[in-house]
């Protein structure tokens, strides 16, 4: 299914004519029709002044199962990991709040075992007791066992002063890696190398892996599916 905004402007006036503006974003423009003899423009990524690329990540296994769930996890991690080895912070997207604290907890442990949770870790910013601080402040508990590691989690749940401090410590570079649901998307405006998403309904076994490429950086390729 394709989910799309349409905005309609207000109307402009341009001499004897009448001009309105109709806004379209659509989760995959490619899929979009645009015919630009009837007056339509289409605005694609050769527009953007940084570059985008966007990959589709297959997983293997029967959806729902626990080598399905196994090799889902195991495909985020390597990619996040990857992505924070070059010194990138990356957002992680899933669908339900619960899942913030799941996506992150995941994360950590594997790094933890994995004996990567140094890549991860924001300790040796200068500000970084003034952040532990703000945290220590917070009432969330998964917040700050989190923040430590250098994860962070952030979703319409939480109390709108936590959402504030975590796009802050986001912001600041404080943290490596923001779990986070789609409330962030709206009107919320954070800087990250990539985003992932990594679950959508009906779609569990599909990773998406957006990626912002600034001063003609490496391109990621698409690995073997697990």
């Amino acid at each position: 299914m394709l989910r799309c905004q349409i905005i309609l402007t207000s109307p402009i006036f341009f001499g004897r004519r009448t001009l309105f503006f109709f806004l379209l974003t659509a989760f995959d423009a490619s899929s979009v029709s645009v015919s630009r003899q009837v007056g339509l423009f289409y605005f694609d990524s050769s527009f953007r002044p940084v570059p985008l690329q966007t990959h589709f990540i297959g997983i293997k296994g029967k959806p729902g199962s626990q080598v399905s769930r196994r090799n889902f996890d195991r495909v985020v991690y390597e990619r996040v990991l990857e992505l924070v080895r070059e010194d990138h912070q990356v957002m992680v997207f899933v669908h339900t709040r619960k899942e913030t604290v799941k996506a992150a907890s995941a994360l950590k442990e594997a790094a933890t075992q994995e004996g990567d949770i140094e890549f991860f870790s924001c300790a040796d910013d200068p500000k970084f007791s003034f952040f532990r601080r703000d945290i220590g402040m917070s009432k969330n508990k998964e917040m700050k066992q989190l923040f430590d590691s250098g994860f962070g989690i952030h979703h319409a749940g939480m109390l709108r002063s936590d959402r504030n401090l975590m796009e802050r410590l986001f912001e600041a570079k404080a943290i490596k890696v923001l779990c986070c649901t789609a409330t962030l998307a709206w009107g919320v405006n954070l800087p990250a190398h990539a985003v992932i998403i990594k679950v959508r309904p009906g779609l569990e076994n599909v990773i998406m892996l957006i990626s912002i490429f600034r001063e003609h950086n490496s391109m990621i390729q698409p690995r073997e599916n697990l």
